[in-house]
């Protein structure tokens, strides 16, 4: 689905067999932990596994800490990503818009094609009336891949999607705070 204004665009996934940016567009329904990352962090070799010098842990158990971290936060923006999709597929504005930053509500108002409404909630209201139901189906289940977070930014890619999808966590979760033709 895709609505144009003179200043932008809103994207929704797009059903089909496959998606404009040549990934696998299988829906994936798949739980937050089959979530990949092509980010990699380099990891020390494990020489030396007992404890530092300090009384602290070596840096094998900081890696693998490290990464427990990095693969809870990836599957915690899979998560945001879903709720958003299961939102939008649901035509739930209210929580389709909860699951964005101000800033992201206010630049989806001011792309939305006139006559959409005022404020986030009627904007994705309006757009989500375009989803039809095998629609809904694609856009809830649409494959989440290549996330990728960087401290409190983050982006995941969705099948279908013509942008990855853009996020900040603030006071403690994942907000979309662009992508998907959300400025």
């Amino acid at each position: 689905m895709h609505a144009e204004s003179g200043g932008g665009s809103v994207t929704a996934p797009a059903s089909g067999g496959g998606s404009s940016s040549g990934t696998n567009a299988t829906p994936d329904s798949s739980n937050a932990s089959q979530a990949r990352s092509t980010s990699t962090s380099p990891h020390g070799s494990s020489k030396g596994s007992g404890p530092s010098p300090g009384g602290g842990r070596s840096s094998g158990n900081d890696a693998s800490s490290s990464s427990a971290r990095s693969a809870s936060a990836r599957g915690a923006v899979v998560s945001a990503v879903r709720s958003y999709l299961g939102a939008l597929a649901s035509h739930d504005s209210a929580r389709a818009c909860s699951e964005m930053t101000a800033s992201a509500q206010q630049g989806i108002v001011a792309i939305a094609p006139k006559g959409t409404g005022s404020t986030c909630q009627t904007v994705v209201a309006s757009i989500s009336k375009l989803i039809t139901r095998p629609e809904a189906k694609f856009v809830r289940d649409a494959k989440v891949f290549d996330v990728r977070v960087t401290g409190t930014t983050a982006t995941a890619k969705i099948a279908g999607a013509a942008s990855a999808a853009r996020l900040v966590r603030k006071d403690g979760h994942w907000k979309i705070s662009g992508g998907f033709g959300v400025r």
